[in-house]
Parts: structure tokens; sequence; C-alpha cells
């Protein structure tokens, strides 16, 4: 059963993953179109999630809910910089 994390640890989690998700889209559009970052950054989140689960000596489709929050932050930060591409730069 995984530890539960106090809430101050949860939110600075849960902005690193937006601004990775973000922050990773936003610099790799410069050299790719925003399409192709967007999903090279989410294949990369899920990438990290699976070697996060392996290691912790879970299956790698077992995406609990911890999981499951990581990859939504990521993908909302992943969103704001599409959206931020379009309409702002």
């Amino acid at each position: 059963m995984p530890q539960k994390m106090d809430i101050k640890k949860e939110l600075r989690d849960q902005t690193l993953h937006f601004i990775t998700g973000a922050g990773s889209t936003l610099i790799l559009s410069l050299l790719l179109p925003v399409w192709a970052a967007a999903l090279l950054v989410a294949a990369f989140a899920y990438g990290q999630e699976v070697v996060q689960r392996i290691s912790s000596g879970l299956p790698w489709y077992s995406c609990g809910t911890d999981c499951m929050l990581d990859l939504i932050f990521c993908a909302v930060g992943i969103v704001a910089a599409v959206l931020i591409e379009i309409f702002l730069l």
C-alpha cells in the first residue's frame, strides 16, 4: 500500500508535474511542431511512470491513483503549453 503524502508535498509534486509538462512542451515546440512536442512529452511522462512502477516492484501496467494524478497534471501542463503556443506565440 503506497504511503500517503502530506498536502504540502503533494501540492509541490503536482505543481512540478504541471511545470514539467508545460515547460518541456514549450521548449520542444521550438524544434518540433507543437503536436509532436506534446506527444513526445506525454509518451515520456507515461514511460517515466512505468519505470517508477517497475522500480517499486509493481507490474508495469498498474497505474494507481498516484500515477493517474501525476499523469493528469502533466497532461494539463501539456494542454496549457499547446494553448499558449497556438494563441500567444
